[in-house]
């Protein structure tokens, strides 16, 4: 199993009345109606979209393209692509587990 540690960005929509949560550094977006739920929601997005470029033979390449460095599987350190000031920013973890 590996994991991947990223920061991202949660905000309420007050016009959807939802959270939304966002990961800058691969350009995903989610959203629950609650803060918690809405960063759950992003760690399953991120997983489906790991899942999804491993399954299609493009995991090492595209985490590379990234910015992600070797044995760690996270982003170089220092290097965070910012958010709208109105998001709140949060480290988080996501788990992967991979068929070999």
């Amino acid at each position: 199993m590996i994991s991947f540690s990223l920061k991202g960005g949660i905000r309420k929509d007050e016009d959807a009345k939802v959270f939304v949560s966002y990961c800058p550094r691969l350009g995903i977006y989610s959203q629950g109606m609650t803060a918690d739920q809405a960063k759950e929601s992003l760690v399953d997005a991120i997983q489906l979209y790991i899942g999804s470029l491993y399954d299609r033979g493009l995991f090492e390449d595209t985490l590379q393209a990234l910015g992600f460095s070797g044995a760690s599987n996270a982003p170089d350190e220092g290097e965070f692509v910012g958010v709208d000031e109105q998001y709140q920013v949060y480290e988080f973890d996501v788990p992967m587990t991979m068929a070999a």
